[in-house]
Formats: C-alpha cells, structure tokens, sequence
C-alpha cells in the first residue's frame, strides 16, 4: 500500500490527504458549486473516504487508482477532466479531479509551458 508518497509537481501527499482528513479542510467540486472535504484515510488498507455535499460519506475508494490518475494526469496522458477521469472510473470523476484540482495536479506544469515559449 502506499503509505508514504508525496509528489515533487503538486501538492498530492498521504499526510496531506490524512491532514485535509483531520482538519476537515473543504474543497469545491469541479463545477464550483458545492464543497466536498476528506472524511477519511487509511493508508494501510488504502482507501480514502469523501463527505458528500449531503454529509453523508462516499464508499471507499482506493488511493492506489487516485494516485494512478494523478500518475495519468501529470504524465499528460488524460486532462483533470471529471469527464475523462469517469471514463475510468464512474462515479468518481467528480470527486477526483475536485481533490487533485484542489492539490495543484495539472497536466503540465506552469515551468514547461515557459520554457515552451
């Protein structure tokens, strides 16, 4: 399981997602409309849990396939598209690309499109 990965291009961490969890730190869906927060992480059977916009907690999902489509995303291989990330796995697409939106996770960083020019 991972129970210590942290990335260098954004702020996606298991202690950042354990301290979104304990702090209760709210994020806004992809559309901006509602705010959604960690509930819960247990890097040890590696699941993270959400609170709903209803309070009530999301089933688990697994932070394995969270980091594998953070993994994608920054790789440029999908876009932090709720869309895209449904395509993979339904349901979730709002829920993921709303945490790794809200964690910095883009598919190319501000550095590369600089030196682009």
């Amino acid at each position: 399981m991972l129970t210590d990965y942290s990335c260098d291009r954004c702020r996606f961490s298991i202690s950042k997602l354990k301290e979104m969890a304990e702090t209760g730190e709210k994020f806004s869906t992809t559309g901006g409309r509602t705010m959604i927060s960690v509930k819960e992480v247990n890097s040890e059977k590696g699941y993270i849990v959400f609170t709903r916009p209803s309070f009530r907690p999301t089933s688990a999902f697994s932070i394995h396939d969270l980091k594998l489509v953070h993994d994608l995303i920054h790789d440029g291989k999908i876009d932090n598209d709720y869309e895209q990330i449904d395509e993979i796995f339904p349901i979730w697409g709002n829920y993921i690309s709303a945490i790794l939106q809200h964690l910095g996770c883009s598919s190319r960083s501000f550095e590369s499109i600089i030196r682009e020019q």
